[in-house]
């Protein structure tokens, strides 16, 4: 079975077709409200902020996340084929 990430990734799921069962929704919902009370005044509004930012551009940074996560592996791609076919990498 993929994890949830791995299906965004591939686009095999949408994320407004995800939802949390209730209990677990109330969970996570009562880790934020402690978080919350931990904040001082300042960061609870650049919190807040940051949560309106990603709420309102979710897509594009699901799109950032899948390039990043990409151009990593891309990245790692030669090492990982220098130690599958023990080819040697010239810097």
């Amino acid at each position: 079975m993929k994890s949830i990430i791995e299906e965004l990734y591939y686009g095999n799921i949408d994320a407004k077709d995800i939802a949390l069962p209730e209990k677990k929704r109330k969970k996570e919902l009562a880790l934020y409200d402690k978080l919350k009370a931990t904040l001082s005044k300042e960061s609870d509004e650049l919190f807040e902020k940051f949560i309106e930012l990603t709420d309102n551009n979710y897509d594009e940074l699901m799109r950032m996340i899948s390039n990043a996560v990409f151009l990593r592996e891309l990245c790692l791609l030669p090492k990982r084929l220098s130690k599958e076919k023990n080819y040697a990498i010239e810097p």
